[in-house]
């Protein structure tokens, strides 16, 4: 399932990407020249049209996944930007505390006569420690007035695509088997919405309205039997009696794991055919709703006969 919103900022990056680098692009040198001749742009506050205040609020971001390589250092904030390895703010707080301009480009540092200027004097002892060590770490660090910053990504290189910060923000997160089995599987699209729902738990059962708050009537239990259970996921398409029956015809066994997702996946091992349970539960889930309406004898039936057919499709294949 597609993140849209974080689609939308991958895409929009692309535009701070051109910008950051000064790209040949008339908007780009446009904007460049009117508001931040001498500025950095991320430090100047709200200039320009609505749309561009918009895509800078999204610099924060783009300054997150890349490292500033300083060139002349005049678009580069000193003191929040990752330029010279880690955010200088951060590494020494107290100095930070007594510094006369937050938002000074690196530039306007490198040319100072002497740190002092850039400070409210005097500073503190803790300050001052920070201050000989700001010293040494800036002697360390490449300083070229006559080259331009680049911006390396965290993926290592300088080409920005949308489809690799995509990537880089899920790749530490694990899902489920159960989802790519269903994003890879045959069926139509509303068929593997309806199975995602069911294995992320957010089909409307009677549980599920009870959890958002909705008036149940007349009680939250299954219509389909009389054993007073609680109509949630596992009872629906598992343990009611009108679906033990379709999965009895159908010579299924539901292996006795807890996680339904875990309990679908393990009958998919096990049977070693393509992925064709969210066909199962979408006919089961159809009969049920006309269940309410019709006579259970009736729904058996036509649900029996409905997953009959689909068992000996699937297994000719």
């Amino acid at each position: 399932m597609l993140n849209l919103r974080l689609q939308n900022y991958a895409l929009l990056l692309k535009q701070l990407h051109k910008f950051y680098n000064k790209h040949s692009t008339p908007w780009v040198q446009l904007i460049w020249n009117k508001y931040y001749a001498h500025k950095v742009p991320h430090a100047a506050g709200a200039l320009g049209s609505f749309w561009w205040r918009d895509l800078l609020k999204l610099c924060t971001l783009y300054r997150g996944i890349a490292t500033c390589t300083v060139g002349d250092g005049s678009f580069v904030s000193f003191w929040d930007d990752l330029w010279s390895g880690e955010i200088l703010s951060t590494k020494y707080p107290w100095l930070f505390s007594f510094a006369l301009n937050p938002d000074v480009s690196v530039n306007q540092v490198m040319l100072s006569d002497d740190l002092d200027t850039i400070f409210n004097l005097p500073i503190s002892e803790p300050a001052f420690t920070e201050l000989l060590d700001l010293q040494q770490h800036i002697q360390s660090v490449a300083f070229d007035h006559n080259s331009k910053e680049q911006w390396i990504f965290l993926w290592g290189n300088q080409v920005y695509s949308s489809r690799r910060y995509y990537k880089m923000v899920f790749q530490n997160l694990h899902s489920h088997p159960i989802f790519k089995k269903i994003s890879k599987s045959k069926c139509t699209p509303r068929l593997k919405f309806f199975a995602w729902l069911l294995a992320v738990d957010r089909l409307n059962t009677r549980s599920m309205l009870l959890r958002r708050h909705f008036n149940v009537q007349p009680n939250s239990y299954c219509v389909f039997c009389a054993s007073n259970s609680v109509e949630d996921l596992d009872h629906l398409f598992f343990s009611c009696p009108f679906a033990s029956a379709c999965w009895r015809k159908l010579g299924f066994r539901w292996p006795c794991i807890v996680d339904i997702n875990d309990r679908v996946l393990n009958l998919h091992n096990v049977l070693g055919l393509p992925y064709f349970m969210e066909i199962f539960i979408i006919a089961v889930w159809k009969s049920g709703n006309l269940g309410i309406l019709r006579s259970l004898t009736m729904v058996l039936q036509r649900s029996v006969f409905g997953l009959e057919t689909l068992r000996t499709r699937f297994c000719s294949n």
